[in-house]
């Protein structure tokens, strides 16, 4: 047989980057709606807005979309949004609504008092969350 000359096949591993998405948690018993790092990075210099009105888009008489719109100034309506830190830096930021947190999740005698839903860019100052499937 001929002699046949071997080489190693090269191949370049790509490295899978741990890509978390982009969510909202809202917990009913607290009252706390935490936004995480990933949600809070698609909004533009999000440390700005000390602020944010919570905003509801309904599929007949049930609150299908949740809207966050960051706001520099005090409204009627908004509420503090605060940074969560923690060693590494600032993880999220959370606001607190037991109103809208109960109002969202309903009645959670017996169920999870706590459920995390994707969030999206819907503008440069708003996040958008569909409520209508949790991804926990």
């Amino acid at each position: 047989m001929k002699e046949i000359k071997w080489e190693p096949i090269v191949v370049e591993r790509q490295k899978k980057a741990k890509t978390k998405p982009a969510t909202v948690s809202i917990n009913a018993k607290t009252g706390r709606i935490f936004i995480n790092k990933v949600a809070c990075e698609l909004i533009d210099e999000i440390s700005q807005y000390p602020y944010a009105e919570l905003l509801q888009a309904k599929s007949g008489s049930k609150v299908a979309m949740l809207g966050i719109q960051f706001k520099k100034e005090k409204t009627a309506s908004s509420c503090g949004v605060k940074p969560i830190k923690a060693k590494n830096g600032v993880t999220g930021y959370a606001l607190n609504s037991k109103a809208v947190a109960s109002m969202i999740l309903g009645d959670v005698e017996g169920g999870k008092p706590s459920k995390v839903f994707t969030a999206e860019k819907y503008d440069d100052g708003t996040l958008a969350v569909a409520l209508a499937k949790p991804i926990k």
